[in-house]
């Protein structure tokens, strides 16, 4: 299957248009933890002057980008599907360095989603860049050679799981969600935490019990860091038996739930988890919204859809 050749209508190159001075810079996805796409240092654009932005450089890797693009100090990093991660110089668009981070194993079946390389936007902060391979793991490099300081496997690539979020960086540690790279085979899905001091020893917190598959985490997750509260959307609405394959359909029903945990530790960070997963041995969730919050909530007992 030509994958790349269906999917031309999406970005191939990098396009920069600019008449004015970089503001600030970008350094993770949507801006901050909390995703705002806010950048109060951006004064110069507006919607009377957009129209007089001109392209400044064009940049084709000759691979998809489904990475956003993460900007510091006048240098730019995002992720393509042949694998690599890229540096490029934001005034000129030459490209810095590019560093080797994986491609998902192909899946068996054909007409499955065809293998991939790095999907998630990178985070910079300091001297170093994060980012999530295709390989199923957490990297970090120098922000100035693309040398690889550390790599923090979080799933098997072989079982079919696959890093699709971008990196949430918040108080010296990386959240980042666990999905399949197609659903195809389902995957256990979760929440890993990466604390930047002991990187090879990340906490993980999975959505569906042990033996099932299901709830992967395909968006980024976000916080509030006022209440110290981490959000995070499941992508799939079905959960299956690990042993058997059967699933079951979405059912609706109730019943509060929410783990607490402190900063440091995924036995003790308060997490909020907006999800629809589906009938498990009897077990059945509900997405409900209250005061512009949305929380897990689940009860036990016979459902009926």
């Amino acid at each position: 299957m030509d994958f790349w050749g269906k999917t031309s209508k999406w970005v191939f190159g990098l396009v920069v248009l600019s008449s004015y001075p970089a503001a600030a810079d970008w350094t993770m996805y949507l801006g901050d933890p909390a995703h705002s796409s806010y950048l109060p240092a951006e004064t110069e654009l507006n919607p009377s002057n957009l129209s007089q932005l001109q392209q400044l450089w064009r940049l084709n890797i000759g691979a998809p980008i489904a990475s956003g693009v993460t900007a510091f100090n006048g240098t730019l990093y995002f992720g393509a599907w042949d694998g690599y991660l890229y540096s490029v110089n934001s005034a000129t668009g030459d490209v810095i360095w590019k560093v080797f981070l994986g491609v998902a194993p192909a899946p068996k079946e054909a007409d499955c989603q065809p293998s991939i390389g790095v999907t998630a936007q990178p985070v910079v902060s300091g001297d170093a860049v994060y980012a999530g391979g295709g390989d199923s793991a957490v990297y970090a490099l120098d922000r100035s050679s693309g040398h690889i300081l550390w790599r923090t496997p979080l799933a098997d690539p072989q079982s079919g799981a696959y890093l699709w979020p971008s990196l949430l960086l918040d108080h010296g540690a990386i959240y980042i969600g666990i999905a399949s790279l197609g659903d195809c085979p389902l995957v256990r899905g979760g929440v890993a935490r990466i604390s930047l001091n002991n990187p090879s020893h990340p906490l993980v917190r999975y959505l569906v019990p042990e033996g099932a598959l299901g709830a992967g985490i395909w968006s980024t997750p976000a916080m509030d860091e006022q209440n110290s509260l981490l959000y995070v959307t499941t992508g799939n609405a079905d959960v299956q038996d690990a042993a058997s394959g059967i699933g079951g359909a979405p059912c609706w029903r109730s019943m509060p739930q929410r783990w607490r945990f402190a900063p440091g530790s995924l036995s003790r960070l308060r997490i909020s988890i907006p999800i629809a997963i589906g009938v498990l041995r009897q077990r059945c969730f509900r997405l409900l919204m209250a005061t512009n919050t949305l929380r897990l909530t689940a009860r036990m007992g016979s459902c009926t859809c």
